[in-house]
């Protein structure tokens, strides 16, 4: 059992305790908890190491990670700064740092006049409702229909640095757009994969499918939709190396945003399809937004690339046919 210790004369308080459970797969998300004190429910943690005993006989690295906050009380008598050693020897590394944490916490709150940033944003992100399905520590609850969106650590990152720019955030009506954005389409993606997961095994798997075939009375081609129940299905071809085709249409997704964070992001979708040998007739046959989520890709992004191909080829493939026909 974890006890807390201070300093003789010195009266500080615990803030909470932050567990983190983690293994160096990327298809496993971390397991987050919160706790208001020194005492841990170790059950989740035990759980969740093992379903990942697997991974740990094959060569993964489990971490588990615990930090424990401290402050000291605003109404006992104040410390004062860093207390050279004394008579009674050095001042033990544990106790320098929480020193020093402090003080840096006590130099921002001087600096801005107001609470630390990553403080004033977990406390107002903290989820107190029993009855939350997240069974999350931290979400944003949405003020139209009170929803609730579960906040992972990436999510609170993203706040602190809002904040931390300029912004306002006093109220969950304050969380910026683009966050809101991003947590629902997740969150979408998270009970689209759900119901897939869920449904019947005699129920065919269908997918968005387009057949390029020459006109009849004209030399440009024709974009062809074909619907899944149709059983002769053709998959979209598109003429020349496949690798170039997945570069040319990330140049063009980049092309048409203004943005370098969302140019940077197609740069990284194209890394990420290329390293993973796929191409876009694969993508087609199994369009899978959690695959690029899972690899650091935004949702939206994800989406976005997914969605376009078939606007893209339809743009593409008349040049594609008339490479062949110079040929």
């Amino acid at each position: 059992m974890l006890q807390t210790k201070k300093k003789r004369h010195q009266r500080v308080r615990s803030e909470g305790t932050a567990v983190t459970v983690k293994v160096d797969e990327r298809s496993q998300r971390n397991l987050e908890k919160f706790y208001n004190s020194t005492n841990i429910n170790w059950i989740p943690v035990e759980t969740q190491l093992r379903k990942w005993t697997n991974l740990l006989r094959i060569g993964k690295k489990l971490t588990v990670e615990v930090a424990f906050t401290y402050r000291e009380d605003d109404d006992g008598p104040s410390s004062g700064p860093l207390r050279s050693a004394g008579k009674r020897g050095r001042v033990s590394a544990t106790s320098r740092m929480l020193d020093e944490r402090r003080q840096y916490i006590l130099e921002e709150e001087e600096t801005t006049g107001q609470a630390a940033t990553w403080e004033s944003v977990y406390a107002l992100m903290r989820c107190a409702v029993r009855s939350c399905p997240h069974r999350s520590d931290w979400c944003w609850e949405d003020p139209k229909d009170k929803r609730h969106y579960k906040l992972r650590t990436p999510h609170l990152e993203r706040l602190i640095d809002f904040v931390d720019e300029g912004g306002i955030l006093e109220s969950h009506d304050d969380v910026p757009g683009d966050i809101r954005r991003d947590l629902i389409l997740e969150s979408q993606a998270g009970r689209k994969a759900k119901k897939v997961d869920t449904s019947t095994a005699e129920l065919p798997h269908s997918s968005t499918v387009i057949n390029v075939l020459p006109a009849q009375n004209s030399s440009a081609p024709v974009i062809a939709p074909f619907l899944p129940e149709q059983s002769s299905r053709k998959p979209l071809t598109i003429a020349g190396p496949r690798e170039t085709a997945v570069r040319e249409y990330c140049k063009w997704l980049e092309s048409r945003a203004t943005e370098e964070a969302y140019k940077a992001d197609f740069r990284k979708i194209c890394q990420v399809i290329l390293e993973n040998h796929l191409d876009l007739e694969l993508i087609l046959e199994d369009p899978d937004s959690g695959f690029f989520v899972q690899r650091g890709i935004r949702i939206g992004t994800a989406r976005r690339f997914l969605r376009d191909i078939n606007e893209w080829a339809n743009v593409l493939q008349p040049n594609a046919l008339l490479d062949l026909t110079n040929e």
